[in-house]
């Protein structure tokens, strides 16, 4: 069985980061992210989906992040205290995330978004961008996205403009 994303939040922001994996330039090179060059790394395609997630609710999704990724220092890898960092990556409103971190220590945070209401498999997702490898596979197909629409639609959730069926994401 295909495991792939249904909720329609996590397919938004798996449908952005598909399109920096489609348009963005080799490991290290910089890119137009959203209108701005940016170099296509860990930090930056970790960043990247934290601020989206973050979008809106800023101060309260940071602030989870923050309590969710504390060091044994006490330090936390993202915070608005980035004197102690030694690349701190602005993400938005005033927060930084230490870039100086292992590949692994990028895991440890995303498995944060879980507590923020987020899949686990969306974690895994998360997990393989930044890791740099495909995520293609958990975007459902046209077939499975249709399914996931009627059911929003059962539960009342969407409504059908004109009768006409939509499509999630192209």
């Amino acid at each position: 069985m295909r495991n792939y994303l249904t909720n329609t939040v996590e397919i938004l922001y798996l449908s952005l980061m598909l399109r920096w994996e489609r348009t963005a330039p080799p490991v290290g090179k910089k890119g137009s992210l959203d209108g701005r060059l940016e170099t296509n790394s860990q930090i930056s395609r970790f960043a990247y989906v934290v601020k989206k997630i973050a979008c809106g609710t800023e101060d309260k999704v940071y602030l989870a992040f923050e309590r969710f990724t504390r060091r044994k220092d006490g330090h936390a890898y993202i915070s608005r205290d980035h004197t102690w960092m030694k690349n701190p990556y602005p993400l938005s409103s005033g927060w930084y995330f230490e870039g100086d971190t292992s590949l692994e220590q990028k895991l440890q945070c995303i498995r944060s978004v879980t507590k923020l209401g987020l899949s686990p498999l969306f974690e895994r997702c998360f997990d393989d961008f930044v890791a740099g490898k495909s995520i293609a596979d958990y975007m459902p197909t046209y077939e499975e996205q249709d399914a996931i629409l009627e059911r929003l639609r059962e539960r009342g959730e969407l409504e059908f403009e004109n009768g006409k069926a939509v499509t999630l994401i192209e």
